[in-house]
């Protein structure tokens, strides 16, 4: 095993404290086969956006001899432990649930309700599998992008992670949460498990159609 730990930075262009913990105690106590860290868009292609800087990433990946790839976004926060569980997992892709960065944070992992359904927030327990989920945490074997072909990221009027994992549901490629481990992610807050699920309900309701309201996370 050899991984590639690509960090893309956003708009806000700052790194969580507790995520250059984390990495930095993998590369120091070699916890990980990590070969190379990319950090920013000055590592990843010199671009902004943050779907170019993960399609830069994928194909280093695959030009590299690198057996996965991992997703860490720049204001997610993940102690070591959060690393060593993506690995124990191995599964094709494996993520972390961490709430979403809005005024009413819902869990960024989603289950499909029926043909047409954008996703419904869901906050599970242990290992499950989901529809899809955020990409500030994963990890994602070299066999998927070899599988998926590129562009992977890149999708009209979505952003990269619904255009990402609508494309390995075509694939029938399984992706699945470890809801044990702890992430954070600055600018929401969730102040305990039952406040997740009541704006899990809130926003599911929303989209139902059952309640008016605005659709934080589609």
């Amino acid at each position: 095993m050899k991984i590639l730990v690509a960090i893309p930075v956003g708009k806000r262009d700052h790194a969580e404290s507790e995520m250059c913990r984390g990495i930095t105690d993998l590369l120091l106590l070699g916890k990980l086969p990590i070969g190379q860290v990319l950090w920013g868009w000055r590592d990843l292609g010199g671009a902004g956006s943050v779907w170019m800087q993960r399609e830069f990433a994928a194909k280093a990946m695959l030009h590299g001899d690198y057996s996965d790839l991992l997703f860490v976004d720049s204001d997610i926060g993940a102690p070591v432990e959060a690393f060593q569980a993506l690995v124990a997992m191995n599964k094709p892709v494996a993520v972390g649930c961490y709430p979403t960065a809005e005024d009413q944070p819902v869990p960024a992992t989603f289950r499909l309700h029926g043909p047409g359904d954008t996703g419904h927030p869901h906050l599970g327990v242990g290992v499950e599998r989901i529809d899809w989920g955020g990409l500030g945490f994963a990890l994602i074997k070299r066999s998927v992008f070899e599988q998926v072909p590129g562009p992977w990221f890149l999708g009209a009027g979505v952003n990269e992670d619904v255009t990402f994992f609508t494309k390995l549901r075509a694939a029938k490629i399984e992706v699945w949460c470890d809801y044990r481990i702890p992430l954070v992610h600055p600018y929401t807050v969730w102040l305990h498990r039952e406040h997740m699920l009541q704006t899990a309900k809130y926003q599911a309701a929303i989209l139902a159609g059952r309640v008016e309201g605005k659709v934080l996370v589609q």
